[in-house]
């Protein structure tokens, strides 16, 4: 998944592999069997950062699907934010779901890679999006959690 901020930050997501490929799950959503290991590089006027975490479940990723694609049908997700388990980022929505293009905000808290400065600011990326781009960007994550069903 592309997306660029309403100030041209750019951010790529990318499901790259499971953290533990071998392992086989026990049946819960929390098993180490469905941690997945993200790519993810956000750039903005003052650095770019690349980063390769296991901060994302295979039900994470389904939210943020879902939640995507709820807006996209200009209905309001039951949480206006989609925060994770284990990762620094929130989703936020601004304004309602009904507009033409729906605010959303990812907020990155503490620190996004080890080059990058340990600070207590946080990042506020910000992104104008219509319904054709939620549904475009919910379309890219399902296929590449299609290849990383939940185990």
């Amino acid at each position: 998944m592309k997306l660029t901020g309403t100030n041209n930050e750019k951010i790529e997501f990318e499901i790259i592999n499971y953290q533990f490929p071998d392992e086989k799950g026990n049946g819960s959503f929390l098993s180490d069997a469905n941690w997945l290991k993200i790519y993810q590089k956000i750039t903005t006027e003052q650095y770019e950062v690349e980063n390769l975490d296991a901060a994302y479940l295979t039900g994470d990723i389904w939210n943020i699907i879902n939640w995507f694609t709820l807006l996209s049908d200009n209905i309001m997700p039951k949480s206006k934010e989609l925060s994770f388990f284990d990762t620094n980022q929130t989703f936020t929505i601004m304004n309602e779901a009904t507009d033409e293009h729906k605010l959303i905000r990812i907020r990155y808290t503490g620190k996004l890679n080890a080059t990058y400065k340990e600070t207590n600011e946080e990042l506020f990326i910000f992104f104008s999006l219509n319904n054709a781009e939620l549904k475009e960007a919910a379309r890219e994550l399902q296929i590449d959690l299609d290849l990383f069903p939940e185990r």
